[in-house]
């Protein structure tokens, strides 16, 4: 299928044409929010003027739009200077009491959540690349195409805040370095301010260093903390929205870790041949810093708000988006694929000018979407940088 034409297009989609004609219904796109370079923790920027997308005229039709603009606000850091080693954690207090354990999927460790929260593995999938800097992450052996899925938990329906822990293995660098690194990494997006780079903290018997900043437009925070164990890195991230941070859920959330045993040393991965030295282009700074599946339309160029991503859609539902923002002084084609299984059903483009705040790529659906699991990936064209983003309809 062709490009779709600047800002905003809707067209049946070929994948889809003998599925919506003989079914009447459409499918669906996206989920889950991408942070940059370390789970959630994207940036967007202020709304300006806009394109709104096109009502539905068909069954069945898909569309893509791209919003205009944004800002660029500025990041400054300074890192801690503190003794790494054994510590002597905190123990938990009596408001976790009650709470659910979460078991990480890899067996690494554990730790309790607030009773009633949503426990979510694999939603949240991100090319591993964009998670660390270039240095460590050419230290892992890995190839550019591997994927990291988070241990997620989050309050029901809002999904903010939400707590998550990214794994990385095949790390050689100790905690202190690849630290020093990601808040380098992070003060080289203007998306980000930056709060504070010199957090520390003891988790299970670990030292951690952590770093708080804002994103999206300033609206919402995050907190990543870092720590380097058995040769893997492990970043245990907490957003919540601006002025209702809540940290203190995610510190007795951290309390309550505890590491499992017996978990073996991940070393890096050797390959056949000479692995490159340095991350593929663009993943200093991923080119995804937010991006969500939605049911809500938005009609004007506002950012898309990580309050409103959802990974389960109902079937009943007539309009679905997928949403997101690039990096800032980003341009080019965005494709959009959606897929069920090993199925084909959409594939979109846009094109993401300099002045764009918000990419949306839309299917509507008279009357409604099919039950299933489904992905839709979207590729940065210039770089051919990807985020999976899975999602059921149910």
């Amino acid at each position: 299928m062709p490009p779709l034409s600047p800002a905003k297009h809707s067209a049946v989609a070929p994948g889809l044409r003998e599925f919506v004609r003989t079914n009447a219904l459409l499918i669906a796109l996206v989920a889950v929010a991408l942070l940059v370079g370390a789970c959630d923790g994207g940036s967007a920027a202020t709304p300006a003027a806009s394109t709104a997308a096109p009502p539905a005229t068909a069954s069945g039709f898909a569309s893509a739009s791209a919003p205009t603009s944004r800002p660029s606000p500025t990041a400054t850091a300074t890192g801690p200077s503190v003794s790494m080693g054994p510590c002597t954690p905190e123990a938990p207090t009596a408001a976790s009491t009650g709470w659910s354990i979460l078991q990480a999927h890899d067996g690494d460790f554990s730790l309790k959540y607030p009773g009633g929260w949503d426990r979510i593995y694999g939603a949240f999938v991100f090319t591993t690349s964009t998670l660390l800097d270039a240095k460590t992450f050419a230290e892992t052996g890995l190839p550019a195409s591997d994927q990291t899925r988070a241990d997620l938990v989050r309050r029901p329906g809002i999904g903010l805040p939400n707590a998550s822990v990214l794994i990385v293995p095949g790390v050689v660098s100790d905690t202190a370095t690849v630290f020093a690194r990601q808040v380098d990494r992070f003060r080289a997006i203007p998306d980000i301010t930056i709060v504070g780079s010199n957090l520390v903290a003891c988790i299970g018997g670990e030292q951690a260093l952590g770093i708080a900043f804002t994103f999206n437009g300033g609206t919402t925070y995050q907190e990543s903390w870092y720590i380097v164990r058995n040769g893997r890195s492990y970043d245990f991230q907490w957003l919540a929205p601006k002025g209702q941070e809540q940290s203190d859920m995610f510190r007795e959330m951290l309390r309550t870790l505890q590491w499992n045993p017996d978990v073996p040393v991940a070393t890096p991965q050797h390959t056949a041949s000479p692995r490159p030295t340095t991350a593929p282009s663009g993943s200093a700074a991923p080119a995804f810093v937010l991006a969500g599946m939605t049911t809500k339309s938005d009609t004007g160029s506002a950012p898309p708000d990580p309050k409103d991503f959802v990974t389960v859609i109902p079937k009943e539902s007539t309009s679905i988006h997928a949403v997101f923002t690039l990096r800032q002084g980003l341009t080019g084609q965005v494709n959009g694929t959606l897929t069920q299984g090993d199925k084909v059903l959409v594939q979109l483009s846009l094109q993401y000018g300099p002045s764009n705040a918000r990419g949306d790529f839309r299917i509507n659906s008279a009357s409604g979407i099919p039950a299933g699991v489904y992905t839709m990936v979207m590729t940065f064209v210039p770089t051919g940088e990807t985020i999976s983003l899975p999602f059921t309809v149910r």
